[in-house]
């Protein structure tokens, strides 16, 4: 989603015009151009056939609790199942799609050998957007805390953060008969209930 950058509308479709305004969107976009241009090439020896995805916001199990780079929800549950206070960048009301990673593996999956995918690109998202204020209290919640007495501390916005992020899902499901399972409450419960199982986090 980071190869979008600044939007004025939601939620966001393939064809809006890619402007990334971070150093990690512009190598995905980069990324991704590579992988295409490659693809379009009639000097191959071999046919090389490529799908490109936009993931949003991707969560679930296995997913790290303990590195600070990838993945806000994997984050904030490490957080208070820590015990420790949250962090949040900016004032909360950013806007993200989170999709799990089920869903994901499906879209990949599903992609594979279906020559209808070959030299496009698609959004990979749940298609509704949460605030991570929102997030947050759920995360408090789930956990048998108290939102409003939790720990919440506010911090500058970091250059290159998105502020609001959707994605129209429509393509995908058209060219695959794709469509999420799982909702935010769906999995997110399957994903703290994944992380209380840990030895450590």
């Amino acid at each position: 989603m980071t190869v979008y950058g600044k939007v004025d509308k939601l939620p966001i479709d393939e064809n809006f015009p890619c402007r990334p305004i971070s150093y990690y969107g512009i190598s995905k976009y980069a990324s991704e151009r590579f992988v295409h241009a490659t693809a379009e090439r009639i000097d191959l020896k071999k046919p090389f056939n490529a799908t490109s995805f936009r993931m949003f916001n991707v969560y679930g199990s296995r997913q790290s609790l303990t590195n600070p780079y990838q993945g806000v929800m994997a984050i904030f549950i490490g957080n208070v199942l820590r015990g420790e206070p949250v962090i949040i960048f900016g004032d909360g009301e950013q806007s993200r799609d989170f999709v799990y990673i089920d869903d994901v593996v499906d879209a990949w999956v599903n992609s594979m050998d279906n020559p209808e995918t070959y030299g496009h690109v698609y959004n990979v998202g749940y298609g509704v957007d949460i605030s991570v204020n929102q997030l947050t209290r759920e995360i408090i919640r789930i956990l048998k805390h108290n939102p409003k007495k939790y720990p919440i501390f506010y911090e500058d916005t970091r250059p290159g953060d998105q502020r609001q992020m959707k994605a129209s899902i429509e393509s995908l499901k058209r060219a695959l008969g794709w469509k999420p399972r799982f909702d935010i409450k769906k999995g997110l419960d399957q994903t703290i209930r994944w992380a209380k199982e840990q030895r450590s986090y």
